[in-house]
């Protein structure tokens, strides 16, 4: 996804239309960071974790999401 502008990369990954192997960790970083960037920790907490599971569910592994873990890495991002 590093080809992606912030823009298209956030649309796609909100709207859970982003291909699975185009979200690697160094995208999952880059999402989570535009998050914090454009609107704060508490509200990136909330709309980043129902992105992120959404985006899990839509491609057939909603388990793989994990909220403390989600909370917890935003959280260092942050920082």
């Amino acid at each position: 996804a590093r080809h992606l502008s912030d823009e298209t990369l956030l649309e796609a990954f909100d709207s859970a239309t982003l291909p699975e192997a185009l979200f690697g960790h160094p995208d999952h970083v880059r999402v989570a960071w535009l998050f914090l960037r454009r609107m704060g920790l508490a509200e990136a907490l909330s709309r980043f974790s129902r992105a992120l599971r959404r985006f899990a569910a839509a491609h057939g592994n909603p388990s793989l999401y994990h909220e403390t873990v989600t909370w917890g890495f935003l959280m260092l991002v942050n920082e």
